[in-house]
């Protein structure tokens, strides 16, 4: 499901073929070698601050694309000066709480007037989802192993994309919010997602509960938004995507 949506936003670049890439959070590398594929004459960057990440990346891609490589970097701390045409993101900046130094080293790493296309998820993501999350993390079968929970996830509005951006001299071509149904096929699907994506709070409970904790999670989401007449649950989400240029000064 991510990935299909991921190879949806390579799709929609204007790639010429020679243009060198940086795609921050790359995970696993598919979706880098996509974008290397669509250009060989250039080169292509994967970043994420997941040494397994990168090495599973370097393992499945990197000797089959010759301009295709991949590093351990952090996000917020990224070294490159006026390497890339473009920095590409997708599903992966909700999980960095500081994108304003994100947005700091993508004007690094650009050339003069180099582009950004960036989505992620937004303010009002699977709020309906993280509200049943939060009351059953208060059960006191569960409240124990929650004490001093923390999100691991950043979900910002357009308001205040658009301040940090005009701030930094970005020249913005599309700043939009976009509502996404998310559908899982009945609760095996939904369960299987919340393995996938919900490790942060997964993490919490001991091993042998997780099954347990999971089974009670979907019976209270299902509980406040029963399935469609297919048998599916749905999750609002909401996705920001940047679309703009590198600009010649920063704004004060």
């Amino acid at each position: 499901m991510q990935e299909e949506y991921g190879r949806k936003q390579i799709a929609r670049l204007d790639l010429a073929g020679g243009e060198a890439v940086l795609d921050i959070g790359c995970g696993d590398g598919r979706l880098t070698a996509e974008i290397a594929r669509r250009v060989p004459r250039g080169r292509v960057l994967g970043i994420d601050s997941s040494p397994e990440m990168i090495a599973a990346a370097r393992e499945a891609h990197a000797a089959l694309h010759p301009t295709l490589s991949f590093e351990l970097v952090d996000a917020t701390a990224m070294p490159f000066r006026e390497e890339f045409d473009l920095v590409f993101s997708t599903s992966a900046l909700h999980w960095i709480k500081d994108h304003h130094a994100v947005l700091e080293g993508i004007r690094s790493a650009l050339k003069p007037r180099g582009r950004i296309y960036l989505t992620f998820a937004a303010r009002g993501s699977i709020s309906e989802f993280a509200q049943v999350l939060t009351a059953l993390a208060r059960d006191s079968r569960w409240a124990p192993q929650f004490q001093g929970y923390v999100t691991p996830y950043a979900f910002y509005s357009m308001e205040e994309y658009r301040a940090w951006l005009d701030q930094l001299g970005f020249e913005v071509e599309r700043l939009q919010m976009i509502e996404r149904d998310v559908s899982h096929q009945g609760k095996e699907g939904f369960q299987g997602w919340i393995r996938t994506t919900g490790m942060p709070y997964l993490n919490r409970v001991e091993p042998e509960k997780r099954t347990e904790f999971i089974t009670a999670l979907v019976d209270s989401y299902i509980e406040k938004h029963p399935l469609d007449a297919q048998g599916r649950i749905h999750v609002k989400m909401f996705n920001l995507l940047v679309q703009g240029r590198k600009g010649t000064t920063k704004n004060q």
